[in-house]
């Protein structure tokens, strides 16, 4: 017994465990992700967005699922109106993905913020026939590295909402 209360206290007193918003996102609240209280999330119409303190920056969007080729696109375009340039030559792709049942591609690409090497990652999952969810994360530095346990969380929590 005390070591039920000790591993729960534990648990109670890590912040990425813890501490954690579920926000639904896409037309009719489609998909749900929970991400920390400490990367200070925003909900904006269509998503949330959110940054670490190590600079992880992601967004969550909903969207319609015909639209993944459009919404790289956009993506890449939003992500360059904030400094981010991505060398869309190092494009990598993997298809046949599953995240908590759901069908899922990602998207990789190398590039560069304020001459420093970033990362950015997208994940397009498909939360029923018409619609998707893309997770969009960029990786500033070696934020990839300090980050990797809170993101990998935060992509495990992408689940859809019947």
């Amino acid at each position: 017994m005390f070591k039920w209360i000790l591993a729960l206290a534990i648990a109670a007193s890590t912040p990425a465990l813890s501490q954690a918003a579920t926000f639904s996102v896409g037309e009719g609240g489609k998909v749900s992700v929970d991400i920390p209280d400490n990367w200070s999330p925003q909900e904006y119409d269509g998503g949330v967005q959110a940054e670490s303190e190590a600079g992880t920056y992601i967004t969550v969007e909903g969207m319609k699922a015909a639209d993944i080729g459009e919404a790289v696109k956009a993506s890449i375009e939003d992500l360059a109106k904030q400094g981010l340039v991505i060398n869309e030559g190092s494009q990598k792709q993997q298809e046949g993905l599953k995240i908590n049942g759901m069908d899922c591609a990602a998207f990789a690409f190398d590039g560069t913020y304020q001459e420093k090497q970033s990362g950015v990652l997208m994940f397009f999952c498909a939360s029923d026939a018409d619609h998707a969810a893309v997770l969009t994360s960029w990786f500033d530095g070696d934020s990839d590295k300090t980050d990797d346990k809170a993101y990998q969380a935060i992509l495990d929590s992408l689940k859809p909402v019947n």
